[in-house]
């Protein structure tokens, strides 16, 4: 008994959060660096002395910086994250990848535990996502996000194609002559090449 009304409560507590979030309004836990919520509408409002460190990291990101640079600059100003800590990589990469930075509204996009309770963050279905564009004002234009998300997208792909089983004496070495990045091996049928993309 005391287990089918835990998991109906969860239902209950689930149901009301996403009426909250069809509304726009925050739904619990500390607010995004940049962001503060209005007390009585419980509505996302800026707070444009963080907003200044978000703007910063997403054009220190556009323009090519790399985290370990935007890191290093971050603590020689002084910034802190949200929870008053210096930022990591893991922090800078869920900020950068986070679309409430060109007001968009997102809610029930995770399942952050599974039916033990156990933490195992995973995508739920995009039919169950409540994504709502202007649910909330921005902090970064719709066109610098997705030029990060750009950059990211191919700074990813480059990453895997260093994770391989052969040995690649130039890896992280070799510069692209054409667009600058660092180049990777890459097998083909008349042999190894270094590939950028």
């Amino acid at each position: 008994m005391a287990a089918y009304y835990s998991q109906n409560l969860s239902r209950e507590c689930l149901k009301g959060q996403l009426e909250n979030g069809y509304k726009c309004v925050h739904n619990g836990g500390i607010p995004p660096l940049g962001y503060n919520v209005d007390k009585e509408t419980r509505k996302y409002v800026v707070n444009e002395k963080e907003a200044e460190i978000v703007r910063y990291i997403f054009s220190q990101y556009a323009e090519g910086v790399g985290y370990n640079r935007i890191i290093a600059s971050l603590n020689d100003m002084g910034w802190h994250s949200k929870r008053g800590k210096r930022f990591g990589k893991n922090s800078l990469h869920d900020l950068l990848k986070n679309p409430k930075y060109m007001g968009v509204y997102t809610f029930n996009i995770r399942l952050e535990k599974d039916v033990t309770g156990t933490r195992n963050p995973q995508f739920k279905p995009k039919d169950e996502w409540i994504y709502v564009e202007g649910g909330m004002p921005a902090i970064v234009d719709k066109d610098t996000f997705e030029r990060v998300q750009a950059k990211i997208a191919h700074n990813k792909k480059v990453a895997d194609s260093f994770k391989t089983k052969r040995v690649y004496l130039l890896a992280g070495l070799l510069k692209c002559g054409e667009c600058g990045p660092a180049c990777g091996g890459k097998v083909t049928r008349t042999g190894v090449m270094a590939c950028c993309t």
